[in-house]
């Protein structure tokens, strides 16, 4: 298991308590990217499933669309993409989704950056953009 496996669990609920015992079972089998089940947006708006139980990205078209709907500014944003970038096109966001929605993308953007090896320049860690939204000082 790696560090942005655990960083993306602390953003999560019980599936990454799920990953995270089978991340230390000997010869536990990763379920298959496509297999990893639609999105679930809970009563609080936050959307789960984004990330799969073996920590990576859900391929699922289903979340992408979701995501895309939600907020289709920083669904935009390449992986590559500097903060600066990202950040704008999330305020822009922030205009109409509420902050679980803004969260759960930005999750998935982070692990749409580990999965293609993107790692400059550097994006805040999940724990940081969360507090962030949260708090109203992301776009001020």
């Amino acid at each position: 298991m790696n560090l942005s496996h655990t960083t993306r669990c602390l953003a999560l609920t019980a599936s990454c308590s799920l990953a995270l015992v089978g991340a230390f079972v000997p010869g536990a089998a990763a379920a298959p990217l496509y297999q990893c089940g639609k999105p679930i947006v809970d009563t609080d708006g936050s959307i789960q499933n984004v990330i799969c139980g073996n920590g990576q990205l859900n391929e699922n078209p289903k979340v992408a669309a979701l995501l895309r709907k939600e907020a289709p500014a920083t669904m935009a944003v390449s992986p590559s993409a500097t903060w600066r970038t990202l950040r704008k096109a999330m305020c822009k966001d922030l205009e109409q989704a509420d902050s679980p929605v803004m969260i759960a993308v930005y999750l998935y953007k982070d692990g749409q950056r580990n999965d293609a090896g993107v790692s400059e320049p550097a994006w805040p860690s999940i724990q940081r953009v969360e507090t962030r939204i949260t708090d109203g000082t992301l776009c001020g």
